[in-house]
């Protein structure tokens, strides 16, 4: 059984045709390696842009949460701060001096 060949080189070509054989095979078998390799380059290349793209729209996800957090505090804050201008409010009415 011939080894089976790293996904990162071509099959080689001695193995199936001699080299020089007229044929027309051995550039056949070429160009399939040649095509195979162009493949999972421009397979991994995608892959990359994805992974960049996802991490880009997980950054702007990020702000967006980070603002709404920020939001969210400032609105608790002036809750509380109207709560207890409120309850001070009670207060001078119920005893006032």
């Amino acid at each position: 059984m011939p080894p089976t060949p790293s996904p990162y080189k071509p099959w080689p070509t001695s193995s199936r045709v001699p080299d020089g054989a007229g044929d027309g095979e051995t550039l056949r078998v070429e160009r399939r390696a040649r095509r195979t390799t162009r493949s999972s380059a421009s397979t991994k290349k995608e892959l990359v842009q994805r992974i960049r793209s996802v991490e880009v729209e997980l950054d702007a996800e990020r702000q967006r949460r980070s603002a709404l957090a920020y939001d969210q505090q400032a609105l608790l804050a002036k809750m509380i701060r109207l709560e207890t201008e409120i309850i001070l409010l009670q207060a001078e009415k119920s005893h006032p001096d």
